[in-house]
């Protein structure tokens, strides 16, 4: 009587221990965002003598799942180039680049004066077809007269921050990866000069308190990786399970600084630089 008792008991202790690991099955919440681009090449006369990019990402995903389902993030994006014009433009030059199809005011600046830009209708959806990546992206155009010598080219816009649920659960706190993705190709295919620089500026807003981040390090990773095939990067089924499992991207490194309550990573590429960059903010 005592053997069968106590093996009853052990019968409801194991359906009592197993229960909520089979309720804390779900999916987990994934956005992924289509990048923005590079300039393409304009005229084959001109050179890129350098360009200034920075990824303002503001404050990464966070907190449960129902607090961070319907919140969509945006990025502030500012590419700056500098282009050198052998001669004074005869007519004016037009430029073209892609970014997220979204409602979106994009500013452009030639030499410091703000030029009108154009953004193409996005494509319209097809009855039983799946979308695509390439879908949600829509050209933007402007046009502007360059001078002789060296020219200013600013362009800024927001950028949807994708994010991605690393863990998860009904009966755990979510942790998430706040990343965007920026397709640098199209800078490959203009003129670049001899001493070409691409100087990367990512920031963040960091909550961590500042003991805790001195003595114990930041709650985020910040991570930015490059990657040398048009249209790679990294997939963040993987990376949720954890890097090692992922095709890895090149580990751009750089150096982080933290000034009221932002962190900043800044680092400078050659000519040599990779395909297409992505930053990701990780919860640790």
């Amino acid at each position: 009587m005592q053997s069968s008792w106590r093996a009853a008991l052990a019968l409801v202790f194991c359906l009592g221990v197993s229960a909520p690991a089979e309720a804390n099955l779900r999916a987990p919440i994934y956005v992924e965002v289509p990048p923005s681009a590079a300039l393409k090449p304009a005229t084959p006369d001109l050179i890129v003598e350098g360009e200034h990019l920075s990824f303002k990402l503001g404050r990464p995903y966070a907190g449960s799942e129902s607090t961070a389902y319907d919140d969509l993030r945006q990025a502030e994006i500012e590419a700056v180039y500098q282009v050198r014009a052998s001669a004074p433009a005869a007519a004016p030059v037009a430029f073209e680049f892609i970014m997220p199809s979204v409602p979106n005011a994009v500013e452009v600046l030639i030499n410091g004066k703000a030029v009108p830009a154009h953004q193409a209708a996005p494509k319209p959806i097809e009855k039983d077809k799946p979308r695509t990546r390439e879908d949600e992206l829509v050209s933007v155009r402007f046009e502007g007269a360059l001078q002789e010598g060296s020219n200013e080219l600013r362009v800024r816009y927001r950028q949807p921050l994708g994010k991605y649920e690393m863990r998860y659960g009904y009966f755990i706190s979510s942790t998430w990866a706040s990343a965007v993705e920026y397709e640098l190709w199209p800078l490959h295919e203009w003129q670049l000069a001899p001493d070409f620089r691409l100087q990367v500026e990512v920031s963040f807003a960091d909550d961590t308190a500042g003991l805790r981040r001195v003595l114990f390090g930041s709650h985020y990773k910040l991570e930015l990786l490059g990657y040398e095939g048009i249209g790679e990067g990294p997939d963040y089924e993987c990376y949720r399970i954890g890097p090692e499992r992922c095709a890895p991207g090149q580990a751009l490194g750089g150096e982080t600084t933290y000034a009221d309550g932002i962190a900043t990573r800044r680092l400078t590429l050659g000519a040599k630089f990779p395909a297409r960059l992505v930053a990701i903010v990780r919860q640790d």
